[in-house]
């Protein structure tokens, strides 16, 4: 006896996946920097796969990448905000950026437009 397979659905399995991602998305979210009053550097702790909104808008930013310690800084103004870990995570999963207006930021572009003389705090302290 032959078993007759041409109306087996196959894209079931696929969509289930999708949704499955779908909602995977929908629930991390987006962390939105806040800047404690007085406080001129904030630090944030960085995850793989985050998505960040940073407070400020985008065409007055200036960052630096510190390779010894793996930070992101990003400043605008008197204020800086240090992503710790920020090339570990992006080392594993995407980590994505907002200014604050929900723009993404091209994180290699304001880094290669930034003075390299510039000085930038990207650790504690």
């Amino acid at each position: 006896m032959a078993t007759d397979t041409t109306n087996i659905p196959t894209e079931t399995t696929g969509i289930a996946h999708e949704g499955d991602v779908e909602r995977a998305t929908l629930t991390q979210g987006v962390t939105q920097v806040q800047l404690p009053a007085g406080e001129p550097v904030v630090r944030i702790q960085v995850t793989p796969g985050e998505t960040i909104q940073l407070p400020f808008p985008q065409d007055a930013m200036v960052a630096r990448l510190d390779d010894g310690n793996g930070n992101l800084a990003v400043r605008v103004g008197d204020i800086t905000v240090i992503l710790q870990g920020y090339i570990a995570a992006v080392g594993e999963a995407d980590v994505t950026l907002l200014d604050n207006t929900g723009e993404e930021i091209d994180v290699a572009a304001v880094v290669a437009a930034t003075d390299p003389n510039l000085d930038i705090q990207t650790a504690a302290g």
